[in-house]
Order: structure tokens, then sequence, then C-alpha cells
């Protein structure tokens, strides 16, 4: 039973370096460390739109806000090679990744990744 336990985390662990593989990351923490910055602009993203929802943001909250969208972009062609998607609505989540379709434009959120 232990060989066999071995076998199936070594298949996992093999499967998991080549994910990491094609999503440019060469590290584990490399992925966690980019994960945990977009998880921060996410809230503030999100808080963002709260504002923006119940007063509106003023000049300077809009600069913020397109600052931080392009560094979660940055971050998502960078680490995962795919796109951050960021949705205004205050309901719900404020940035997703999603992949880039074979014509190089990006795909629908709804199939992407919300970042929480």
């Amino acid at each position: 039973m232990a060989g066999r336990k071995k076998s199936v985390i070594t298949s996992l662990i093999k499967e998991l370096k080549e994910v990491i593989k094609n999503m440019k990351i060469k590290k584990i923490k490399d992925f966690y460390y980019a994960f945990k910055q977009l998880q921060k602009i996410e809230k503030k993203l999100h808080r963002l739109n709260e504002i923006n929802a119940n007063q509106g943001l003023t000049k300077k909250q809009e600069k913020r806000q397109a600052k931080l969208e392009k560094e979660a972009n940055e971050i998502a062609k960078k680490t995962f090679g795919c796109y951050a998607f960021y949705q205004q609505d205050p309901r719900g989540v404020a940035l997703y990744l999603i992949e880039k379709k074979k014509d190089g434009k990006a795909g629908l959120y709804n199939k992407g990744l919300p970042i929480l």
C-alpha cells in the first residue's frame, strides 16, 4: 500500500511540475508571491468598485485604479502567461485570470480563475 501511495504522489508531483513549466514559473515561491500580489490588488480594486458605486471616484482614485489594473496585467502575463480581467461590479470578484484565445485575444472572464 505504501508503494502505491508513493507512486501516486510521484505522479502528482510530475504533473504539478509540468503545469508550473507551462505557466512560465521557475519556482513554487514565484507562483505563491505572484498570487499573493494579485490577491492584494484584487482587494484594492474591489474597494474602489464599492466607492465608485456609492459616491464615484476622484481623479486620484481613477489613476490608482488604472495603475492597479496595469500592474495586475503585468503580473499575469509575466508569471502565468495569461490576462488579468478587471470586473467593475462591486457585488462580485474584481479580478480574474483568463487564458488567451488562439487568435491572441482574451477569453471570457466567466471561464477564468477568480482571484480570491
